[in-house]
């Protein structure tokens, strides 16, 4: 995890007395922010009813928040929701203990310091804090901004195979949310989107949100659906495999066919031969992987994350769109995986346009590689682009 250093100078909670007014209840370190300064800036932490553009004022009510206080030159951006999430949390402990506005005792002052001293130590050195209500742990994370960024970035469709990193190991168990923690059996780099949210019960609009934020956060990895129809290319990065030793060790030790321990060069000459035209099933059966102690599925795995290989995609065109009838542009209509009883209903098609590859096809018509393969053999009014 990568420490901040002393990124967090200070954590003040705050409150407005009937009295005295607005004014700091606590601060770790002590007298860090001044009395004076405070004044200066204490109607933008506790506004007036005029500002909240309220008409009304509720009566007895407690009004506190709670600040971090940086450097002028820090990127407050990520702290943003490990600050809104510790409020959200001292809400919690207000409404079912009273702890903030009965801090002026002793032992419910001196817990609340350490709570708050705790979460600004392990904020800078760890990026981290764990808060634990009940059986519940609240994880505080402080995401690089740049991860909000990637994250926007991140294209995850159903048909897209997720992997998880060495470095998502780099992380407690304990720091990820429930849907990670579910999704993370079947995050194996051969299970695509949907068949994730099938196989962990998840809403499919959760999983894509999760993986995307994983891949953001550098430990996972998006590759395409592992299927021995498909055709890969080797790249450029290929030459590595031959003089890198540690490319090498973790070669044998992911491809190796278990016990046994496969060979460096069997691999590479898989590799070098994946030439246009042959698909990965013609290759297995020209080379016979599993005599070479090599799992061919884990060795194409193996390929794509360090780069060696390539998938090359195919994408489905009608090449008649033009000049066909507004019912005749699309190609004939896909079938259903699991066909409904005779309802009558319509089945829709689907037309091909040559921007969805096969597996995004077959991913959303529900129908294996075999039945579009077919479906492309017939009809005489499409192509099939290589890319």
């Amino acid at each position: 995890m990568e420490s901040h250093g002393n990124a967090v100078q200070c954590i003040f909670l705050c409150e407005f007395h009937t009295i005295a007014g607005p004014r700091i209840t606590i601060q770790v370190p002590s007298d860090y922010v001044s009395k004076d300064v405070f004044q200066t800036v204490s109607r933008y932490i506790i506004p007036k009813v005029q500002q909240l553009q309220r008409t009304f004022i509720c009566l007895n009510a407690f009004h506190f928040n709670v600040c971090f206080v940086f450097a002028s030159t820090t990127r407050t951006v990520a702290f943003e929701p490990v600050v809104r999430k510790l409020t959200e949390y001292l809400i919690d402990l207000e409404l079912s203990s009273k702890l903030l506005s009965h801090v002026a005792d002793g032992d419910l002052f001196s817990c609340l310091q350490n709570l708050l001293t705790r979460v600004r130590n392990d904020i800078n050195s760890n990026g981290v804090c764990l808060l634990q209500e009940g059986s519940t742990t609240i994880p505080l994370c402080v995401t690089a901004p740049e991860c909000g960024e990637a994250a926007a970035g991140v294209v995850v469709g159903p048909h897209h195979a997720p992997i998880i990193l060495p470095a998502f190991h780099t992380y407690a168990r304990d720091q990820w949310d429930l849907t990670t923690l579910r999704l993370l059996p079947y995050i194996t780099g051969f299970n695509h989107i949907s068949r994730i949210s099938a196989l962990a019960d998840v809403a499919l609009d959760l999983v894509r949100e999760c993986i995307r934020h994983l891949v953001a956060l550098g430990v996972a990895l998006l590759v395409p659906l592992f299927q021995y129809s498909n055709m890969y290319r080797p790249t450029p990065k290929l030459a590595k495999l031959a003089k890198c030793l540690a490319l090498q060790k973790r070669c044998v030790a992911q491809c190796s066919k278990l016990p046994a321990r496969c060979d460096v060069r069997d691999v590479f000459r898989m590799f070098a031969s994946m030439a246009h035209g042959a698909t990965y099933g013609e290759i297995c059966v020209r080379f016979n992987p599993a005599a070479l102690n090599i799992n061919d599925r884990q060795m194409v795995l193996f390929g794509l994350v360090e780069g060696l290989i390539r998938t090359v995609h195919r994408y489905p065109v009608s090449i008649r769109r033009e000049t066909l009838s507004e019912e005749g542009r699309s190609s004939r209509p896909l079938p259903r995986a699991l066909p409904s009883a005779h309802t009558g209903s319509h089945r829709p098609t689907l037309p091909f346009t040559g921007f969805k590859c096969t597996h995004e096809i077959c991913c959303s018509a529900g129908i294996s590689s075999h039945q579009l393969h077919a479906i492309l053999e017939r009809d005489q009014a499409c192509v099939v682009l290589y890319r």
